[in-house]
């Protein structure tokens, strides 16, 4: 093997892009929680962070050097439409189209089942909640749901921190549609992986494709977690942060290895690389 051709799939295996779609807040950046969070779970790891929320976003050439893309969370609303809105549905194209390994986080899984499900399937919570929430992995009898190294993800047990005031509703999963990957049409579901008591859709994955959404936040570190609350809190007092667990740091380490490992299985081969 080459030397330029051994680079390139070094920089392939390490290079994690983040997407911070979250707008400016004193004393959070998820962005950067995001890339501690995958750095901590394997040192080798490297991020390169694009402000999508400011119409920052990688090319195809960027897209195709790196090993997976994680978009994170926002205080915008799945309901509305922003200026960012149209480019964001527009990167989920790209990415999928490419056969990135793609992890979208609250607001921007929201988004990924706004686009390819439709607004009828993301909605306004009836009761707004924050706080640490348990986290039930869903099994599936059909072994054609085992399909990768995330599936059941979240093993028992896992409490992380939600700031939950948007959600989507996950079509049913016989409910078949088409997505292009390279050059051909792939027909794929959203398949439930991960559910809770406060709301049941926290977790999902296309099937047979390396796409994933998650409601609650394994990104968010304990002290991170708890400056968002009392962000939320000061704008709504009435809010109260509910507690269904303390904060598993050990459960976040698992998310963000799985992930990374899912990305090391997506790779092609050298050849393909070159």
């Amino acid at each position: 093997m080459s030397s330029d051709v051994s680079s390139a799939v070094v920089r392939r295996r390490e290079l994690i892009l983040i997407i911070d779609l979250l707008p400016s807040m004193e004393n959070v950046n998820e962005a950067q929680w995001t890339s501690e969070w995958l750095k901590n779970s394997n040192p080798n790891i490297e991020t390169r962070i694009f402000q999508g929320i400011d119409a920052c976003w990688p090319n195809e050439t960027e897209l195709k050097d790196c090993l997976g893309v994680v978009t994170t969370g926002s205080t915008y609303s799945c309901v509305e439409d922003y200026p960012h809105t149209e480019s964001l549905f527009k990167f989920f194209k790209t990415v999928i189209l490419l056969g990135i390994p793609l992890l979208t986080i609250c607001y921007s899984a929201q988004m990924l089942v706004r686009w390819l499900a439709g607004k009828e399937n993301v909605t306004c919570l009836p009761e707004p909640h924050i706080g640490s929430i348990r986290i039930q992995s869903l099994t599936h009898g059909d072994t054609n749901h085992c399909f990768s190294l995330l599936n059941n993800m979240v093993d028992e047990p896992l409490i992380s921190s939600i700031a939950q005031s948007d959600g989507f509703i996950l079509p049913d999963e016989h409910k078949k549609f088409s997505v292009q990957v390279g050059s051909l049409m792939k027909e794929t579901c959203f398949v439930h992986q991960a559910s809770a008591i406060k709301w049941k859709y926290q977790g999902f994955q296309l099937l047979g494709l390396p796409v994933w959404g998650i409601q609650f936040h394994p990104n968010w570190p304990a002290d991170g977690a708890e400056a968002v609350f009392r962000i939320v809190k000061s704008h709504n007092s009435d809010i109260v942060v509910q507690r269904q667990g303390i904060f598993d740091d050990i459960g976040r380490h698992r998310v963000a290895c799985r992930f990374l490992s899912a990305c090391c299985t997506n790779l092609p081969s050298s050849s393909g690389i070159v």
